[in-house]
């Protein structure tokens, strides 16, 4: 006889590891590093990548949208509820793809492809692998005042 299932019986895709918060945290940094790095390997003297003024600002663009992201969604998510980042995170992932796409048809610089996809995979791991909802072990919680004797 076959008992309910646990939370063990659950292959691993379906555990979702990362939390929200982690999630907010690694987003934020990738948004930042994508607005700061392509701007300091691009333009740098003797740098052996030559990235386009429009991948640099394509990749600005993407950057601040996703550093705000992780900086809107808050813990309790009073600013921006789990449900809408994740449908934010999906299209801001396809969004990365289709630049790495994008630039990959243009065939004018190989730089500004690897630019984006390197960009692109890690952060569509990272939406895939969250865990989206507002709750979760790493949440602070509180203990009201009735409760305590």
């Amino acid at each position: 006889m076959v008992g309910p299932k646990t939370g063990h019986d659950v292959p691993m895709l379906n555990r979702r590891p990362v939390g929200l918060e982690i999630h907010r945290g690694i987003e934020t940094a990738m948004g930042l590093a994508l607005v700061i790095l392509p701007i300091l390997l691009g333009f740098a003297p003797g740098s052996p990548l030559s990235i386009s003024v429009e991948a640099v600002f394509v990749a600005g663009a993407f950057g601040l949208v996703l550093a705000t992201l992780g900086l809107v969604a808050s813990r309790g998510g009073d600013a921006l509820s789990p449900s809408v980042h994740r449908v934010l995170d999906i299209v801001a992932a396809a969004a990365l793809i289709g630049a790495a796409l994008f630039f990959a048809a243009r065939a004018e610089n190989r730089a500004d492809t690897v630019v984006f996809a390197l960009a692109a995979f890690p952060y569509a791991l990272l939406v895939f692998f969250t865990l989206y909802e507002s709750g979760g072990p790493d949440r602070a919680t509180t203990v009201s005042e009735e409760s305590v004797p």
